[in-house]
């Protein structure tokens, strides 16, 4: 019975997922595919422009809330244009009832003219990337987890 609690409040809360996307400068560039959206703990070192920031709020339950950020958070990007995602930051709140994941980002457009996403690592654990920015050596561990 507790199981199937657990089952109908995580289906319950997966929809409660929100992000927020504000813009800092006036650039409104198209749309583009989630999957070419460059994600990153780092700055890139190709020369980038910071176009707005985005905060996704996900619920963490049964430990999917860290996936479910990252994924909103690369959709979001995509919907507004964003060549890449950098200095993303994860962090965790609980509201008395609920743990949430918390992860933020700038929205960065490249300035040289191309546009490309750079190959995905696995986190630890599985899951969806945060890639290595040029010339990092990714060693972080998701804290949350």
């Amino acid at each position: 019975m507790r199981a199937q609690l657990s089952l109908f409040f995580a289906v319950a809360l997966s929809g409660c997922v929100t992000a927020e996307f504000v813009r800092t400068v006036g650039v409104d560039p198209p749309a583009r595919s989630p999957d070419d959206v460059q994600m990153t703990r780092l700055t890139p070192s190709r020369p980038t422009t910071e176009i707005g920031w985005i905060r996704v709020t996900a619920p963490d339950v049964l430990g999917s809330g860290y996936d479910e950020a990252l994924t909103k958070l690369r959709r979001s990007a995509g919907r507004h244009g964003c060549d890449a995602v950098s200095n993303i930051q994860e962090n965790s709140q609980f509201d008395g009832q609920t743990s949430w994941v918390v992860v933020t980002g700038s929205c960065l457009l490249y300035r040289d003219g191309g546009r490309g996403a750079a190959s995905s690592l696995p986190p630890p654990g599985g899951g969806r990337a945060v890639a290595p920015a040029e010339g990092e050596q990714w060693q972080a561990t998701n804290p949350n987890r």
